[in-house]
């Protein structure tokens, strides 16, 4: 990519994805080719869950955005952090960590909203100012659970209609009516 330096590639798992240096200001990325993504999934899913993320105020998804040049894909601002699973190897120590932790309670609202049924402890990245949810491409699998999880504090002034028209163009018609249907649940929206 123009104006980063390649700090690292091929990271371990299914998909390729890069950590770039932005050349102007240092600021770490990763980036995410379309066509590295393999299996079911979307690059273009995590930007999906990012604009949820924002629009409902949560801060647990770090800022994603959508590459159309020179090549298409997504550039997600690489979170410094530990991977709760590597770094906590024990149910209980991980337990200990993630219950009643609110930013912990926001991800699992969102990862229902979202459909997201791939949040294993190693896409928890525990950093200084909090807990991400990283590696958003498996989302929209709504077969299952269908209730509510707790609570948490959302924003309740989404705009709904430009929300879905952020997210339209990477889930079809049912999948995305079954995400705004989950979200106005969980907004007290009709």
């Amino acid at each position: 990519m123009e104006g980063y330096w390649t700090i690292k590639h091929n990271f371990p798992g299914t998909n390729y994805v890069y950590l770039l240096v932005r050349k102007s200001d240092g600021v770490p990325f990763i980036w995410k080719p379309e066509a590295g993504q393999k299996g079911r999934g979307s690059v273009y899913w995590g930007h999906a869950t990012y604009c949820v993320d924002k629009a409902l105020g949560l801060g647990v998804i770090a800022e994603t955005e959508v590459i159309r040049e020179p090549e298409r894909g997504v550039m997600v601002r690489f979170i410094d952090g530990v991977d709760i699973y590597s770094t906590y190897r024990t149910p209980k120590e991980r337990d200990a960590i993630l219950n009643g932790r609110e930013d912990y309670r926001k991800i699992i609202l969102l990862d229902w909203i979202m459909g997201n049924k791939d949040r294993y402890d190693w896409h928890l990245l525990l950093a200084d100012d909090g807990l991400y949810g990283i590696d958003n491409t498996n989302i929209f699998n709504y077969a299952g659970n269908s209730a509510m999880p707790a609570p948490v504090p959302i924003s309740r002034g989404v705009d709904l209609v430009r929300l879905e028209s952020e997210v339209s163009p990477y889930a079809d018609i049912d999948r995305r009516s079954e995400m705004m249907r989950r979200l106005r649940m969980a907004i007290g929206a009709k």
